[in-house]
C-alpha cells in the first residue's frame, strides 16, 4: 500500500537524503533543466496571453559563466485550483476547522498541527480513501502547535510551539491513537521552525535545531535523546558571527556536521555544526565564510535552505507575500564560504507586475 500525503505548510520539514550527501563537494552535477510546457494564463478583459517564466535552471557538467543567461521555459495555466501529476485519494477535513499547520505520519497515524487552536488532530489514516480523526492532543490554552516532527521507530513525536514558556512538547506514540506526554522545554524564547536530526551513528541520539526568527539567540540546539528530559546543547546567536539578518529555518546534512542556514534578511550561509554531531564539549556553530567576513547569497526573505540529491547545491525558498512573489534559487556550494547562484525557478505570479496572476 502506498500513502501520499501533502500539507502545505510555513516549514521545512526533515528531508531524508542519500549517502552521498556527506561526500566532498569536488566535481559539479549532470542535471538536465526541466522540459518546456505552455503557459495560456487568462488576462483582464477575457483575452489570452502567453508568458514565459524562468525555468528551473539546473547546472550541467560544465557551469554557464559567471553572467551568462538562464535558460528560459514556459509553464501551463496559472489558475486557481490548478493540480498537476496528483490523485486525491482521500480527504477529512478535520471539522474545518482552518489553519492546519504541520504534519508527523506515524503510521497508521497522522498528527496535524494548527496556528491557531491548542490542539493536535489525530488522523487514522489505515485506509487511505477513509480517513478518520479518531481524537485530539489538547494543549493548554492559547498553545500553537504550528510544527511537529515523528519518530515512528522510536515512538517519539515533537510538538513546537510559538511560545516561550512550554517550546518544546514530547508525547510517546507507541501506541500511536493514545499518545502519552513524555517531556516538555521552555527555550525563553519563542520557536519558529526546527530540524530534527538523528545520529546515524547512534539512531537513538536526537538533536533539534529550532531556529527563532527573530528572538535572541537566532538557534538553540535542543538534546531530545531522552525525549522526558529535553535541555539545550548550545546555541547561536547571528549578529555575534558578523551574520546581518535572523535566521529563519535550515536542514542538515544526514551526518549533522553542516547546518544551510536561510537567513531572512541576510541570504544563505553554510555553516559548521560538528561539534554537535560528534558530541564535542561546548559546542559551537561556525559559519563558513571567507577571511574578510560573511558572503552570503542574497536572497529575498529566505524561508528553507534544503540539499538536492547531489548535495553540492542547495534548493532554496523565498517568503514574500506581494507582488512580485519570489522564486526558487539554487545555490552552489563547491566553496561553502562562497555559496553563488548557478540557477533560478520563477513562476508568472513572479513577474515584476504580477500581470498573470488570478484573481483573488
Amino acid at each position: 500500500m502506498v500513502l501520499s500525503i501533502v500539507l502545505a505548510a510555513c516549514g521545512a520539514g526533515n528531508v531524508a537524503l542519500p549517502s552521498s550527501a556527506t561526500a566532498p563537494l569536488s566535481q559539479p552535477a549532470s542535471i538536465t533543466p526541466v522540459a518546456a510546457n505552455t503557459i495560456t494564463p487568462a488576462v483582464p478583459g477575457g483575452a489570452i496571453a502567453t508568458a514565459t517564466a524562468t525555468a528551473l535552471a539546473l547546472p550541467s557538467a560544465t557551469p554557464s559563466a559567471p553572467g551568462s543567461p538562464l535558460p528560459h521555459a514556459t509553464l501551463g495555466p496559472t489558475r486557481p485550483g490548478r493540480a498537476e501529476n496528483f490523485d486525491l485519494v482521500g480527504h477529512d477535513a478535520l471539522g474545518g476547522r482552518g489553519w492546519n499547520a504541520g504534519l508527523a505520519l506515524a503510521y497508521p497515524c497522522a498528527y496535524v498541527g494548527n496556528r491557531t487552536l491548542p490542539r493536535v488532530a489525530i488522523v487514522d489514516v489505515t485506509d487511505p480513501a477513509n480517513l478518520v480523526t479518531s481524537g485530539h492532543l489538547q494543549l493548554a490554552p492559547g498553545s500553537q502547535p504550528a510544527e511537529l516532527r515523528a519518530v515512528p521507530d522510536l515512538g517519539l513525536l515533537v510538538v513546537l510551539n510559538f511560545s516561550p514558556v512550554v517550546s518544546l512538547i514530547t508525547f510517546d506514540v507507541h501506541d500511536c491513537l493514545h499518545p502519552r506526554p513524555l517531556g516538555s522545554l521552555a527555550l525563553g524564547v519563542a520557536p519558529h521552525e526546527f530540524y530534527l536530526w538523528r545520529d546515524p551513528a547512534q539512531p537513538a541520539r536526537v538533536l533539534l535545531y529550532a531556529a527563532t526568527w527573530g528572538g535572541q539567540p537566532d538557534l538553540l540546539v535542543v538534546d531530545a535523546s531522552d525525549p522526558a528530559s529535553l535541555h539545550v546543547a548550545g546555541t547561536w546567536t547571528a549578529a555575534a558571527d558578523g551574520v546581518a539578518g535572523v535566521l529563519h529555518s535550515l536542514s542538515l546534512s544526514p551526518d549533522g556536521q553542516r547546518a544551510y542556514l536561510a537567513m531572512w534578511q541576510g541570504g544563505f550561509l553554510v555553516a559548521d555544526t560538528s561539534d554537535f554531531a560528534l558530541a564535542r564539549a561546548n559546542p559551537r556553530l561556525r559559519v563558513a565564510a571567507p577571511s574578510g567576513g560573511p558572503a552570503p547569497l542574497p536572497g529575498q526573505h529566505l524561508h528553507s535552505a534544503i540539499a538536492l540529491p547531489d548535495p553540492r547545491y542547495i534548493f532554496l525558498t523565498q517568503e514574500i507575500y506581494a507582488c512580485p512573489f519570489a522564486g526558487a534559487l539554487i545555490a552552489d556550494i563547491a566553496d561553502p564560504a562562497r555559496p553563488s547562484l548557478v540557477g533560478r525557478f520563477d513562476l508568472p505570479e513572479n513577474d515584476p507586475v504580477c500581470a498573470y496572476l488570478p484573481a483573488a
